[in-house]
């Protein structure tokens, strides 16, 4: 991970264990799911020893959470860095073509029927666009959630299911940046609304 996601007050040892058992976790969460994962593969995967990801991290719930944050934290910067609410939300909306490892690993932990209100309890990413939003948009304020939730409700949907719908909807056809485009399009007029 970068500086920038340091924990305060972790010696920069420590800080390299916890990042390389991140990096390990949601690679290895993503490809089979957290609940056929074991700490002990993350440890040899990470190159770390198997009792500091209890010591520096804890239970595997505790590393699924801190995963979850650790994306949501670096989203929510990409966010606050847009220029404008349409730009962030954009960035939710317009895949990046196959589900990204995050989503992976969150679809994995919903199906095997992870507390999904706990795990992303107060996410970062999904806090900074209701702020843009609100700012942007004082007048709709008490709206900026619902549009937040709307549009991440059909990027996951999207990146998820987006395979399964083209091949449907006989749009295979179409290329895959164009067609994303197309889609995200639709989606930002839809929230407009």
């Amino acid at each position: 991970m970068a500086d920038e996601d340091a924990t305060p007050g972790l010696s920069p040892a420590r800080q390299r264990a916890v990042d390389a058992i991140v990096r390990s976790a949601t690679r290895l969460f993503a490809e089979r799911g957290p609940a056929s994962v074991s700490l002990r593969e993350v440890a040899a995967d990470a190159g770390v020893n198997y009792g500091l990801i209890h010591q520096y991290v804890g239970s595997k719930d505790q590393l699924l959470r801190l995963v979850t944050r650790r994306m949501s934290e670096e989203t929510a910067r990409r966010y606050a860095a847009a220029p404008d609410a349409a730009t962030a939300l954009d960035g939710l909306l317009r895949p990046a073509g196959q589900p990204t490892d995050y989503i992976r690993m969150l679809t994995w932990a919903v199906l095997e029927g992870d507390d999904s209100r706990e795990l992303l309890r107060s996410s970062p990413a999904l806090a900074e666009l209701t702020r843009q939003l609100r700012a942007e948009h004082p007048d709709d304020a008490d709206q900026a959630p619902y549009v937040v939730a709307a549009g991440a409700a059909l990027a996951l949907g999207w990146r998820v299911f987006g395979s399964v719908l083209t091949g449907a909807l006989d749009l295979d056809d179409e290329a895959g940046p164009e067609l994303d485009a197309r889609i995200a399009e639709v989606a930002a007029r839809l929230l407009q609304q």
